[in-house]
This record gives structure tokens, sequence and C-alpha cells, in this order.
């Protein structure tokens, strides 16, 4: 591929205090991997520093452009223009400054029970091929009680995620930068609707929230999560919640408009099928 976007939730892991200090080596691991000598362009954002709590959100965005792509842009936030991208350039720890990119974690009031997680975005802007477009990374609220999310439709978390990216997306249209296509992927979160799935055998009923906002392609793999993190049984699902499809791939409409101006085929699906990846699969 020209251009790779990698996107990361959870970075550090769930043990993230004990565990973040592991996940430099495996960064310059990455970069440093004979597979990506032909990307000689990076930039990486890690989200780290967990001491800062109204402000960790534990994403990481990757980005690798491959050696044969001129003309490159990526934009600084900070100063309202793109800059070239060169070099191999990493931001970990506090990444609060670093003007390009946009980060922010969700308002204390919109976590369930007002309790602070690593939940919120990253945004990069980039120009590729003459056309502008953003990347975010994106980490909506799990559902921390089975018995919770069964209660009523929609579910209680359901309304917190709905009310996350809905904010996330007004965002980005009142904000005074020039607006463009973006893609949204990252850990959604959505899960089937456990009351209808009950009650009315209805399921993946959540991203009919933000249709209006956002378009995704038919989504014809199976659940993405929860997997079993047991590398013996990995295509197997663990059986602490109902699976669903967290990891979703969505955009603007505008987005969607380039695409079908571009002479290929869209692939959606899912990767790592049959290897343990953790409790997601993307």
């Amino acid at each position: 591929p020209d251009f790779i976007g990698l996107h990361c939730q959870e970075v550090g892991g769930k043990n993230y205090e004990d565990t973040m200090k592991h996940v430099d080596k495996f960064t310059r691991m990455l970069l440093q991997n004979e597979h990506m000598s032909q990307y000689k362009r990076a930039y990486v954002f890690l989200d780290e520093d967990f001491t800062a709590v109204e402000k960790f959100t534990a994403l990481g965005s990757l980005y690798f452009i491959h050696n044969s792509v001129k003309d490159v842009g990526i934009y600084n936030f900070a100063e309202r223009t793109f800059v070239p991208a060169e070099g191999k350039e990493v931001f970990t720890g506090n990444i609060e400054h670093v003007p390009i990119k946009e980060k922010s974690k969700f308002p204390k009031d919109f976590f369930p029970d007002g309790v602070w997680s690593r939940k919120g975005f990253i945004r990069t802007r980039w120009r590729l091929y003459n056309t502008v477009f953003d990347l975010v990374n994106l980490h909506l609220f799990h559902d921390a009680s089975n018995i919770v999310a069964m209660e009523k439709s929609p579910s209680l978390y359901s309304l917190h995620r709905e009310q996350a990216l809905l904010h996330t997306i007004k965002r980005f249209e009142d904000d005074d930068h020039t607006k463009v296509p973006y893609f949204i992927f990252g850990d959604y979160n959505f899960r089937l609707d456990t009351h209808k799935l009950i009650k009315l055998k209805q399921f993946d009923t959540e991203p009919d929230a933000c249709k209006l906002k956002l378009y995704e392609y038919n989504v014809t793999f199976q659940p993405s999560s929860p997997f079993s993190e047991d590398a013996d049984e990995c295509k197997s699902y663990m059986k602490t919640r109902c699976p669903g499809w967290c990891d979703r791939i969505m955009m603007s409409h505008s987005c969607r408009n380039i695409i079908l101006n571009v002479e290929t085929e869209v692939e959606y699906a899912m990767i790592g099928k049959d290897v343990c990846m953790g409790d997601h699969k993307v």
C-alpha cells in the first residue's frame, strides 16, 4: 500500500501502569522491521502519560508512507497549514502539545457513572495525491455490566456511545478548520442490543443513530469481539459478553464520494481470523 494507517486503542494493555514501558520497544521494532523498509517516512502518536488522568486516552495512531509516494503533507492544527511529511517522527508520553494532531478525551459527564476511562479521539489531517482528508482514531465506551446493558433498549451504554460519537462529529463540523472528508476508524464498542436480542431477536442497531452523518460499507464479516485471548482458541469467543461488531470503519459521505471516483474494489473485512490478536480483531 502507498499509505498505511494503523489505529490502536488501549496502548499499553489493561495493566498499562506496569506494561506501558514495553510500547516504545514494540514501536522501535516495528519501524526497524525489514518488511517496513519501503516506508522511510512514518508518523507515530502514542498517548502514554497515564498520570494525566483528565487527558489520558491510551490511543495510538501510526502512519507509514511508501517511498514511491511524492509530496505528502501533514496538517499543523496550530499554524493551520500543511508541512511536508519527511523522515520518521515518533511522539510518545505526553503528546498534548504536538501540533500536527488533535486529541481529546471525552467530557467526564459523558462517561457512564461519571468515572474516567481511556476514551476519546486523535485526529490527523493529510494531503495525499492532491486529496485532503482526516483520519480519526476513536475509542467509545464499553458495556461495563451485562445486566445493565440488557435492562432497556437502547442501553445506557449505547446512549453514552451515541452521545460521544455525535459530539465528536459536531466538533469537527463546528470548528474553524477547513471542512474535509474524514474516516473514523477504531473501537466503537458497538454491541448487539442485548435487550432486543432477548425480547425481539433484533441485533446490530447501534450504527443507526449516525447513518445521516456517516457511511459504512456492508458488514459481511463475523463479530469482531470478544475473541478468546488463548492462542490455542483464537477462533472462539469468550463468554464474558454477547459478541458484537465493535471495530468498524465509518466515513463522512464526502469520503465515500472520493472512493467512488477511484477505480478499485473496496474490501471491508476482518484481519487476523486465524491468529490470536487479543479480544478484538479488526
